[in-house]
């Protein structure tokens, strides 16, 4: 896998490898899991600093913000592809199930 493109999760190496990504369109595509940030959310935060900036803020005085939301996403259908069974409570722990 290379960059950011979501596509290879169509295609895993192996068909008995799991997959863990960092962002949701990972499972989107077909990946198993991923958690991390939601990166809809950070670009509007960066589009708020972008807006501070070109109204004159100096870059030195605006704070490093970090992301607060963190997501966990399970991609079912592959799980029962892969012979995977995931319990109820890691189901009750994800911002969004995929079935």
């Amino acid at each position: 896998m290379h960059g950011s493109n979501p596509e290879p999760a169509h295609e895993p190496r192996s068909p008995q490898l799991p997959g863990i990504y960092g962002f949701r369109e990972f499972v989107e595509a077909g990946g198993l899991i991923s958690y991390g940030i939601n990166l809809v959310a950070n670009w509007d935060r960066i589009v708020a600093l972008v807006d501070k900036i070109l109204k004159g803020e100096q870059v030195a005085n605006i704070p490093v913000e970090f992301p607060t939301k963190i997501e966990l996403l399970i991609n079912l259908k592959t799980a029962k592809a892969l012979g995977l069974h995931i319990d109820d409570l890691n189901l009750l722990r994800c911002t969004k199930v995929t079935r």
